[in-house]
């Protein structure tokens, strides 16, 4: 399955997901059908058939575009699409020992939403593979937490019990500007070595952990935020090395 088709899954199931929609080919722009779409911003994202599966991930290797402008969709949705000279995919097609004509590239428009607190979720620790739930937040966009800028707050839960939950000193969060793209913004003092989620969000995001481990055959990370009084899941994926 690829990014859109876990985008697609997780809307039907009823998870809370911001408006996409998913576009084959860079003339479908005019098929975007999102409330308001010319008031908004807009994540653009890649979504090759054979990225985020069970055994590529394909992590970092295409370009995204944060916080985009309706006017400027058509030229980030282009370079997205447009994956021919990319250094990156060359490298990583001859590592793994694909032909980059196995590639067939989607692309996501999904409505930009300012999270307030944002991280990753895994079924499985990373680190040590245990099965237990483990949890990294962030202040902010998710950006920095993904990127590897800032690791984030680190959260174990086992049995649905809190078994650790390590601070990370964050004094930069990843805010969306108000001209488009992403802006660095200082983290109020307090708040720079307080815990990013309370016990109840922990719950939210544990709750989702769970329920997804019943639907899914295969261990899974997600993308989540919290932005309007929602717990937003933007991203599943495969748990891969690769």
């Amino acid at each position: 399955m690829s990014k859109a088709s876990y985008l697609k899954y997780l809307k039907e199931s009823g998870y809370c997901v911001a408006p996409f929609v998913v576009l084959k080919h860079i003339e479908d722009l005019n098929t975007i059908d999102l409330q308001s779409p010319k008031n908004k911003y807009f994540a653009v994202r890649s979504s090759a058939n054979l990225e985020d599966s069970e055994k590529y991930s394909f992590a970092g290797i295409f370009d995204t575009y944060l916080n985009v402008p309706y006017k400027l969709l058509e030229k980030y949705i282009s370079k997205v699409f447009d994956f021919s000279n990319n250094d990156r995919l060359k490298s990583y097609l001859k590592e793994i020992q694909l032909n980059a004509e196995a590639l067939r590239m989607e692309v996501v428009v999904q409505e930009m939403k300012n999270c307030e607190k944002s991280g990753v979720a895994f079924s499985q620790n990373p680190e040590n593979n245990m099965s237990e739930t483990y949890i990294m937040a962030v202040w902010g966009l998710g950006e920095q937490c993904v990127s590897g800028k800032n690791a984030g707050d680190k959260i174990r839960i086992t049995a649905d019990k809190i078994v650790s939950y390590d601070v990370e000193f964050q004094n930069k969060l990843s805010v969306c500007d108000i001209q488009g793209g992403i802006a660095l913004q200082d983290v109020e003092l307090i708040k720079q070595s307080k815990r990013k989620l309370s016990e109840k969000e922990i719950s939210s995001i544990v709750e989702i952990i769970g329920r997804l481990s019943t639907e899914i055959s295969f261990e899974f990370e997600i993308e989540w935020g919290f932005a309007d009084d929602c717990l937003y899941i933007f991203q599943l994926r495969p748990i891969t090395t690769f």
